[in-house]
């Protein structure tokens, strides 16, 4: 028993960095899309709680998304416990790159009445969501805690 963790410790510790990036962003993504798929189902409930729902529908979903991509990030950075930048950019990207093959299933007339700047704008910011979620849980410090005196 023994024997198969430091057999695992092992394997992690000589994956290469860009595999092992690859490999937590991928990790990431994957628990952002539950993270997604939770804050999602919730917003639904909170918007027909609401009298009018159209009108904080897309207020909900853009939230729920967003709070989602900061977790891809936050949580590939946890498995890495390096390079924030790179493992939030690319579980950002994945995360980007799911929501629009599943945005290919649906109508999309709902966003037809913004620019194109708008639409990209609103992407790029799943990104910096997932950046900055990186960057939120990158472990800095040896631990341990101060002592106030």
């Amino acid at each position: 028993m023994e024997r198969n963790r430091s057999a695992r410790k092992n394997s992690a510790a000589e994956l290469s960095a860009p595999a092992a990036i690859i490999r937590s962003s991928f990790i990431g993504a994957g628990i952002a899309v539950i993270v997604s798929a939770v804050l999602l189902f919730a917003a639904t409930l909170i918007a027909y709680a609401n009298a009018d729902p159209d009108s904080v529908t897309g207020m909900l979903g853009l939230a729920a998304i967003y709070i989602a991509s900061m977790s891809a990030g936050f949580c590939s950075v946890r498995i890495n416990r390096q390079s924030a930048l790179a493992c939030g950019a690319l579980s950002g990207f994945l995360l980007a790159l799911l929501f629009f093959v599943v945005s290919l299933f649906f109508d999309t007339s709902y966003s037809s009445e913004y620019p194109i700047v708008a639409k990209l704008a609103l992407r790029a910011a799943i990104l910096l969501m997932s950046v900055l979620g990186a960057y939120a849980g990158l472990h800095r410090g040896s631990g341990k805690r101060r002592k106030r005196r």
